[in-house]
């Protein structure tokens, strides 16, 4: 859009702006405060206030937008002239193939997938092995498992690895080529173009009205939304004797304190620091008191810890017992007053040597189903 529209449309608006002529006391608007209205969708009322006028978008602001949008669309452009744009080319194709063809292909589909057989089939043999509850079900539950985690991997892993591979070198570098062509575009033919021809005709069908009808603009009249009150040249000399006063007050206030008084200020605040480094004190007595506690009595569990195991076998019960229903016991010895990083020192102790810990133990009310387990498997 040219200079040349915005300026004949002006001209149409001034001309039936002014075809009303009104005084500066009266209450409809000046022929000032309409021009200021029309251009800028602002005005100034007569102690100089200035207001703005939220549903008037003015010609100046739209005017400007032709400008800037037409600049970011020609700055877009000027991408292409710049080596590095290329070079970054170069490298997200690079990182896309590598991305797409190792990441997903090899680690994810591929090695994830024979990893998932191992590790199934090796959980499958030890629970064999040991003769655990419902052993014979291991290993069909194992290639249940790992054909779930298999089907996902296989299923998603390849389509998304070769669609991200096959795009590094195709797609991507369309895509990469057309964005600055395509973001100049929307400058030019959204800022540069639509919102001001969008504004500037808003601002040509309401201002007429508002300009013939509107009435004198005052602070009691803003609503700090439809009209807002931008600016007062009276509220800097306001905040001035404010500021001013509230200066002096302070001022004459500061002697109001006596010399005790300041004595006694003095030295609540010596007890207030000596009592806060007696507390850091009894609390680092207190940490090095419960760590010997702590190193004491780990060295007495391994002393009798043989103790411990006759009485256990005396009862039908045993340390592999305990290993296996570790977290549970722990909370069932929280009684003792000892936190859980202490309790799992205790138990480490007890534990040792060769005591077999079940490192699967779950909750007791976790159950699962072959629907159940092929949820958690694919998530």
């Amino acid at each position: 859009m040219s200079k040349k529209i915005y300026l004949t449309r002006m001209g149409v608006m001034l001309t039936l702006a002014f075809s009303v002529n009104v005084k500066a006391e009266d209450y409809f608007l000046t022929a000032t405060q309409k021009k200021e209205l029309l251009l800028r969708g602002q005005l100034h009322d007569e102690q100089q206030r200035l207001y703005d006028i939220w549903i008037v978008p003015g010609y100046v602001v739209p005017l400007n937008h032709v400008e800037s949008g037409w600049r970011n669309a020609g700055e877009a452009l000027q991408r292409y002239r710049n080596p590095i744009f290329y070079s970054d080319l170069k490298k997200y194709s690079k990182e896309t193939w590598r991305y797409g063809h190792k990441d997903i292909l090899k680690e994810f589909t591929f090695t994830g997938t024979k990893k998932a057989w191992q590790t199934d089939m090796a959980t499958a043999s030890q629970r064999t092995q040991k003769r655990v509850f419902g052993w014979w079900l291991a290993y069909p539950w194992g290639v249940f498992e790992a054909t779930t985690e298999s089907v996902l991997r296989l299923a998603t892993g390849i389509p998304v690895g070769i669609t991200v591979s096959a795009s590094a070198y195709t797609l991507l570098p369309v895509l990469y080529m057309s964005w600055p062509a395509g973001e100049s575009l929307g400058y030019a033919s959204i800022e540069g173009t639509t919102y001001p021809l969008v504004a500037s005709a808003w601002n040509t069908m309401i201002v007429p009205p508002l300009a013939l009808l509107g009435q004198q603009p005052a602070p009691q009249r803003a609503d700090g939304f439809w009209m807002k009150q931008v600016d007062d040249p009276n509220l800097q000399a306001l905040a001035d004797v404010v500021i001013k006063w509230q200066r002096q007050l302070a001022l004459n206030n500061s002697n109001n304190e006596t010399v005790a008084t300041k004595d006694k200020k003095a030295k609540i605040q010596q007890l207030y620091q000596q009592i806060k480094e007696l507390e850091q004190q009894v609390q680092q007595d207190e940490k090095q008191q419960q760590s010997q506690h702590i190193k004491q009595l780990l060295v007495n569990a391994q002393q009798q810890k043989p103790q411990l195991e006759a009485e256990l076998q005396s009862k039908g019960l045993s340390l592999a017992m305990l290993a296996r229903n570790r977290q549970a016991i722990k909370v069932k010895m929280s009684v003792l007053n000892l936190s859980f990083e202490d309790l799992d020192k205790l138990l480490n102790v007890l534990l040792a040597d060769g005591v077999p810990q079940n490192v699967l133990e779950r909750p007791s009310n976790d159950k699962t189903d072959p629907l159940q387990r092929t949820l958690d498997v694919l998530h």
